[in-house]
């Protein structure tokens, strides 16, 4: 067993993994971006895994699984791009017109269906063919479609979705410093452009290889050292963020222009700051699930909008963040109490008002610098001091 099988075996096994971990905790969520995201990431193992087949032999005992890569080499580039645009977006529903996106790829797989529905026994003579002759895959027809065609088409697309990705990505970044933008933090950056970084050189590596014709079994084997190698580093940097994971999209929040109109003077913002933080620390509204700040305006009897402006410049916070920080600090103090049922961490998490699962775990990291297991962990020890 070569290292390039062992480490493309791999990383296409934890790649399906996360793809599931993904969209298990997006769906309930109605989270577009986590949902494509799961998209890219099992269509990335797919491809991977098919790969591995090829070029160790196994396909020649598996020759169903021959060829059925193509359609996700189409599906990539538009689904990383659509993925972006809605994680800046805050886009909460899937658009129709955004189906379009995918007819390439549709098209692909209804040009290869007539293979997919052979026997075993025809297509193994397909499979025979590449095994012997491994310079022939980009002539091997199976459909309509000649073969060069389709992979000429898979270039084209990359290179036209990558574009828009980072120029969408580079846009961004500019209009961040401009009024009432996006507040994008330094970790979501990073994820962007790791994740863009890792497309691009997967991209190259298939260049190499077309460059290199494939001609050996020793060259396709160097291919996929390579491109096993790039997708394990990238789902090595997915696991160790747990946040990437379960929900990217939810720190994203709007600046307001930094001299923006007070229409109260310093006195009246002071007494404002201190009412509103007498009743959450009084009333604890905030272990009630789903306690808006509209709800917050009402207790407090001041207009939504100037409280608005009282959270954000008076107690330099945004209402969700507020709010989520004193559940998680309540849930520090009062943990036993809360626990006493010993509830699943999505109990514990409902017990101080959380919504979702989701939320919870990103206001856990984000506020004690921990992954909840540990922050649950440490309580159950008494071992986090509050």
């Amino acid at each position: 067993m070569s290292l390039a099988f062992t480490i493309c075996f791999l990383a296409s096994t934890f790649g399906i993994f996360a793809s599931y971990l993904i969209f298990y905790h997006a769906r309930c969520q109605a989270e577009v971006p986590q949902k494509l995201l799961s998209l890219i990431v099992l269509s990335f193992s797919w491809i991977l895994l098919v790969a591995t087949f090829n070029f160790s032999g196994f396909i020649a005992e598996l020759p169903h699984f021959f060829r059925t890569a193509l359609p996700f080499c189409l599906i990539i580039p538009p689904t990383c791009y659509l993925y972006v645009r809605t994680f800046f977006e805050q886009e909460k529903k899937f658009k129709k017109m955004d189906m379009l996106h995918f007819t390439p790829a549709f098209l692909l797989f209804l040009n290869l269906l007539p293979f997919y529905l052979q026997s075993s026994e025809a297509k193994k003579s397909f499979v025979s063919a590449y095994i012997e002759h491994p310079e022939t895959l980009l002539h091997l027809q199976g459909g309509v479609i000649p073969s060069f065609l389709i992979y000429l088409a898979i270039g084209i697309s990359a290179g036209l979705y990558l574009f828009l990705q980072i120029k969408m990505i580079y846009k961004t970044m500019k209009a961040t410093q401009l009024p009432m933008a996006l507040t994008i933090n330094e970790g979501q950056y990073k994820w962007l452009i790791s994740l863009t970084a890792c497309i691009l050189l997967v991209y190259l590596a298939l260049i190499w290889a077309f460059a290199m014709k494939m001609e050996t079994h020793e060259s396709i084997d160097n291919v996929a050292l390579v491109m096993g190698g790039l997708f394990m580093v990238f789902m090595i940097f997915l696991y160790q963020k747990p946040e990437m994971l379960y929900n990217l999209s939810t720190t994203i929040q709007r600046t307001e222009p930094q001299h923006a109109y007070i229409p109260f003077d310093k006195d009246q913002l002071k007494e404002y700051c201190q009412r509103v933080l007498d009743f959450i620390e009084t009333e604890k509204p905030y272990l009630q699930s789903g306690y808006s700040l509209e709800n917050l305006a009402n207790d407090t009897c001041i207009s939504r909008s100037h409280l608005s402006i009282v959270i954000n410049r008076g107690l330099g916070a945004k209402y969700n963040n507020l709010i989520n920080e004193y559940r998680v600090k309540y849930l520090m103090s009062h943990y036993t109490e809360v626990n006493k049922h010993n509830l699943t961490m999505e109990g514990i998490a409902s017990e101080v008002g959380f919504k979702s699962r989701t939320t919870f775990l990103h206001s856990v990291k984000k506020i004690t610098g921990l992954t909840p297991t540990e922050f649950i962990k440490k309580l159950k020890t008494d071992e986090l001091v509050f």
